[in-house]
């Protein structure tokens, strides 16, 4: 009997189809993780900017008549380009991370297993950041998970960042 299940589960493919699946998972989490690689670095694009419109700003206050206001105007002007550029940027990732709202602890807990079954440790900021929820229900998730003994959390020292708490998922 388990001879024809085996062979009856070979001809349909199913170990195929599950490591499809590994892969698959792999994928969105490496999609996800660049996202919020991309959100980040256009935070600090953002930064910089308003760092330098300052500084011209102040530039043209020090300088007075001596600065060339068209050369001055086209340099500002960009500035606004950029940041239109950004806001649409914004726009896009913010309507993508309302796609993703959670109605239930539930499919909260199904996102977050998702993530980690790939057997990889993922911090808890990481899954802040790709789940779009709040600390707050996100660490009580985790506790129920925990307690079903589903995760596990563990602390970790990274050199010049400090501690990280990973979640990983529970081998059976």
């Amino acid at each position: 009997m388990s001879f024809l299940r085996e062979r009856l589960r070979k001809w349909l493919g199913v170990s195929e189809i599950g490591r499809d699946v590994e892969r698959l998972q792999k994928d969105l989490l490496k999609l996800l993780n660049s996202q919020t690689e991309a959100i980040s670095r256009l935070e600090n694009v953002e930064e910089r900017l308003a760092i330098l419109e300052t500084e011209l700003k102040a530039l043209r206050q020090e300088l007075g008549s001596k600065i060339d206001e068209e050369r001055f105007s086209s340099i500002l002007n960009e500035i606004n380009e950029i940041k239109k550029s950004i806001s649409l940027v914004r726009t896009i990732s913010f309507e993508n991370a309302q796609s993703r709202e959670f109605s239930s602890d539930e499919e909260l807990k199904d996102a977050i297993l998702s993530i980690i079954s790939t057997g990889e440790s993922v911090t808890i900021s990481e899954l802040q950041k790709l789940l779009n929820v709040s600390w707050g229900r996100l660490y009580k998730v985790i506790s129920e998970l925990e307690k079903e003994k589903k995760v596990k959390r563990r602390e970790l020292k990274v050199k010049g960042v400090g501690k990280r708490v990973v979640v990983k998922p529970i081998s059976d």
